[in-house]
């Protein structure tokens, strides 16, 4: 049992890392939209798009680590 955790742990780790690599570059491409040239209604629903897409990942980022927590404590037992 303790050798399913193990690996469990390695995946979600790696899912973690993914997801921190694209919070960086979605939030790299919203901060870029202030920098187009573009009409302001277009900017402003891609901006809050980006900001929503940035607040899921950022969650599921967060359970991610309190799922990884939680696996650690079953294989200290």
């Amino acid at each position: 049992m303790g050798e399913y955790y193990k690996e469990k742990v390695k995946s979600l780790t790696s899912l973690r890392s993914n997801l921190f690599t694209c919070v960086i570059v979605l939030t790299g491409g919203v901060i870029g939209l202030f920098f187009l040239d573009a009409p302001l209604p277009l900017r402003v629903i891609f901006i809050i798009i980006g900001m929503y897409f940035g607040i899921i990942f950022l969650l599921n980022l967060l359970s991610i680590n309190d799922e990884i927590d939680r696996n650690l404590e079953e294989l200290k037992k």
